[in-house]
């Protein structure tokens, strides 16, 4: 997807026309503009714009664990956010579809797909993924669930002899958090090269 044409009224995939929505404005019109607004902010790595959606208790969890309340949230969409700010604008892609058939009044089910940059191993990551977000009636997400593989991420960013190693020992969620932690070191270690030249500059 064009990230800089992301449609802004684009409610139930993120390839559709910018035609505002012909729903009945109501709570599901709020589940789904909170959703497509979701998306929106982070095909244009806007972590802040992401955070706001979220609930001051709000929770995200997956299989490899629970992020909770904002300050936590807006940590873990800085991260992705920030490696797609320092890499080519091309390795970063966002493109959803809205799941009708499972969305409820309170629960908008998306399945997506997410490709990003990951620092230190100089890989683009492709992720296939179905959210299921509970939103309050003020719009504001309460929870969301990711489901995705966690061993198709794992072999992406963990080296084959550590991978093989976590699959022994049923411990993949162990090597993805190890990886994320090497691509954190990466990342601030850029950020503060960036800084540095900057700062010579002037």
């Amino acid at each position: 997807m064009d990230t800089e044409t992301f449609p802004n009224y684009a409610l139930n995939e993120g390839r559709h026309s910018a035609e505002p929505p012909s729903k009945t404005p109501g709570t599901a019109s709020r589940q789904l503009i909170t959703v497509a607004s979701w998306f929106e902010a982070l095909a244009h790595q806007h972590h802040e714009r992401i955070c706001s959606l979220y609930a001051p208790h709000g929770v995200l969890r997956s299989r490899l664990g629970v992020v909770r309340g904002q300050n936590q949230i807006r940590d873990r969409f800085f991260f992705f956010c920030a490696m797609g700010h320092l890499r080519d604008r091309r390795d970063w892609s966002v493109t959803y579809r809205i799941d009708e058939l499972e969305t409820s009044e309170d629960v908008v089910v998306a399945n997506w797909k997410f490709r990003w940059p990951a620092l230190g191993i100089n890989r683009v990551i492709s992720q296939s993924i179905t959210s299921r977000f509970t939103i309050a009636e003020n719009g504001e997400i309460h929870d969301q669930w990711d489901e995705f593989s966690v061993l198709r991420l794992s072999r992406q960013l963990v080296p084959q002899r550590t991978l093989a190693l976590a699959i022994i020992r049923l411990n993949l969620a162990a090597a993805v958090a190890s990886a994320e932690s090497e691509m954190r070191r990466c990342l601030f270690a850029s950020i503060q090269m960036t800084e540095n030249e900057l700062m010579q500059d002037t």
